[in-house]
């Protein structure tokens, strides 16, 4: 249980692919975090955003300002090897 922590309870969430589109996957699960009570640091990772309801985005995992403990990946599955390789370079914590 506690090497699953970060997973099940993490202090910060990264939404790599949030949407500017609604009703997207991952614009939902942007919202669903900050409308759902959790109350640590949320970031979207989007490079043609600049905000997604009320959270700033950045354009790329690499700009993210700090390590998050989740990294919730909603892209494209060409995209995803990618994004996995810059979320361990940035420390994004991750699954044992």
């Amino acid at each position: 249980m506690a090497s699953l922590r970060h997973v099940l309870t993490p202090a910060s969430v990264a939404v790599v692919g949030a949407s500017r589109r609604p009703g997207s996957v991952g614009r939902a699960i942007l919202r669903n975090i900050t409308t759902g009570g959790f109350s640590g640091p949320v970031y979207a990772v989007n490079p043609g955003a600049s905000e997604l309801d009320g959270v700033r985005c950045v354009p790329s995992v690499a700009a993210l300002p700090a390590p998050v403990d989740l990294a919730v990946v909603a892209a494209p599955a060409h995209a995803v090897l990618g994004i996995a390789e810059e979320c361990g370079q940035r420390g994004v914590k991750r699954w044992p």
